[in-house]
């Protein structure tokens, strides 16, 4: 009996030190958020190392090589503990709610590429692709419409009467309005320092995150974080 209470403790501390390293990281991520939601749209350009045009077809597929794709990476032992829950009906609303975002995901997006880094040494126009959403990387600028889901993270450059549904993320169903601003319901031209860091990053209104839906509206956004570094991601890990 001893050894196995001695057992379990050593699983528990494990367990306990994963939970810890999760929430470090989900708070970075929510302070990389607030970074990026606070800049004008040029400084976000340069954080990202990215343009106006988006990236190049070379670097989006270095990229890819540096952040992996856009999807989620589930080990068997994750995945073989999801099937034990759902048969014990245990499972809780953010996990189905995770589950019929990833149903309902878009295969392809439509972003902005340059077919060469320069030519002649003058930047070329960018062109409109439609690609698979496991290609999407940080960086990259994609068009939202009425009608899609937003596959990553994303800081919004350009809004035109943009409503989102964010119920797969708060389990309210209110249509929240996009800006290019994080602060245009306050009608402030700056953000006070002390508010930055306890933030929260819903009430971002520049910010889109991955699995909401665009119900109306036309935007353009930088894609900021990808796959399992997506904050409902990040957030359903450190849940569990």
């Amino acid at each position: 009996m001893l050894y196995v209470n001695k057992r379990e403790g050593i699983i528990n501390n494990i367990n306990h030190k994963k939970t810890i390293k999760v929430q470090e990281i989900l708070q970075k991520n929510n302070e990389m958020l607030m970074e990026v939601a606070i800049r004008d749209v040029k400084s976000v350009y340069a954080y990202f190392k990215t343009t106006r045009n988006g990236l190049s077809v070379k670097e989006a597929k270095r990229r890819i090589v540096q952040y992996g794709k856009n999807e989620r990476y589930v080990n068997k032992k994750v995945m073989l503990t999801h099937i034990m829950m759902k048969l014990m009906e245990k499972v809780n609303l953010f996990e189905k709610e995770a589950n019929q975002t990833n149903a309902i995901t878009p295969k392809t997006v439509t972003v902005l590429r340059v077919a060469n880094d320069k030519v002649n040494g003058i930047d070329t126009d960018s062109e409109m692709m439609n690609i698979p959403i496991e290609e999407l990387v940080p960086g990259d600028v994609i068009c939202l419409s009425a009608g899609d889901t937003v596959p990553a993270d994303a800081r919004i450059i350009y809004a035109k009467d943009v409503l989102v549904d964010e119920s797969p993320l708060t389990g309210k169903e209110v249509l929240v309005e996009k800006y290019e601003s994080c602060y245009h319901i306050e009608k402030k031209r700056f953000m006070p320092l002390k508010r930055i860091k306890d933030y929260n990053p819903l009430c971002l209104e520049n910010l889109c995150y991955q699995g909401t839906h665009i119900i109306s509206g036309t935007a353009k956004a930088v894609v900021v974080s990808t796959g399992n570094n997506t904050y409902v991601e990040l957030l359903h890990q450190c849940c569990k």
